[in-house]
């Protein structure tokens, strides 16, 4: 079943170099359907935390779509962009 009330989350991120000396080329991005709402609206604040505090760099996110559990971890530091609109 379909939740009715979700929410698609658009991510783009930067991959450090493999040296670990800063950004890599290019940005990605990566978009993610049927988040419920309050867990995107976790993400936000996750991000937005980080960008201010630099606290908890890979938090990780666990729901349920299409009866199936998703988690997914975002390595926060690499993350220069996340928003969501609801669907």
């Amino acid at each position: 079943m379909q939740n009715v009330n979700s929410t698609t989350v658009h991510i783009t991120f930067e991959t450090p170099t493999r040296d670990g000396s800063g950004p890599g080329v290019g940005q990605h991005e990566r978009r993610l359907d049927g988040v419920p709402p309050a867990v995107a609206e976790q993400m936000v604040a996750d991000f937005r935390r980080y960008r201010e505090e630099r606290h908890e760099q890979s938090p990780l996110y666990r729901y349920e779509q299409d009866g199936e559990e998703v988690v997914l971890a975002l390595d926060l530091d690499e993350v220069v962009a996340l928003d969501c609109a609801v669907a």
